[in-house]
């Protein structure tokens, strides 16, 4: 998924659209890559939060690939 730590990104569809190839996938192992997961102490990003708690409840959600966010 894109990179976009803005607010908008709870709203822009992105999360409608991954749901549903989810859905319609349900067959399918699901592997989502992102940039943004986690924040510099370890906690989730708001985008890798929003993205997490959106498909965590599909059993073909089984990885969650990404890379780190610094402040610094």
């Amino acid at each position: 998924m894109q990179y976009d730590q803005s607010p908008a990104f709870l709203s822009n569809g992105v999360l409608d659209w991954a749901e549903g190839l989810v859905k319609t996938y349900s067959d399918r192992k699901v592997i989502v890559l992102t940039h943004c997961v986690i924040n510099e102490d370890k906690t989730f990003s708001p985008q890798g939060r929003a993205i997490y708690e959106r498909l965590k409840s599909y059993p073909n959600f089984n990885l969650f690939l990404g890379g780190h966010r610094h402040n610094t």
